[in-house]
């Protein structure tokens, strides 16, 4: 697993600061966390720093959109999946894995062999 320390601004919509370190440098990047946090604090400066871990940093960024896409893509998307919302049976808990799916058949005809439409 990596480990990414976010400096994020929420105002400006933007990163900051992006740092990555491995599983075993798990001390440092917490430490890197709590002194941008205090130094930050001190000055008065309010922004989302947190710690994330993904197998990698492109999984990060499918996990963790916003931090990565302007809001023009993340509305974009939305409406491009919300497009597709009609044709769901399944509870809201399982709406947006419904979704993802459903763009992934209508772009690709078939994801891991499955035929359209098909429930997991």
């Amino acid at each position: 697993m990596m480990i990414f320390l976010i400096d994020y601004d929420r105002k400006a919509g933007k990163i900051v600061t992006f740092q990555r370190f491995t599983d075993a440098q798990r001390t440092r990047a917490e430490e890197a966390r709590l002194d941008l946090d205090l130094q930050l604090n001190r000055i008065g400066t309010e922004r989302e720093v947190v710690l994330l871990e993904a197998a990698t940093e492109a999984a990060l960024r499918r996990t963790h959109r916003r931090y990565f896409e302007s809001i023009e893509q993340l509305e974009l998307l939305s409406t491009t999946l919300l497009a597709f919302s009609g044709s769901f049976t399944q509870s809201p808990k399982y709406l947006i894995n419904d979704l993802v799916l459903t763009v992934c058949h209508k772009c690709l005809g078939k994801l891991d062999g499955l035929p359209l439409g098909a429930n997991n």
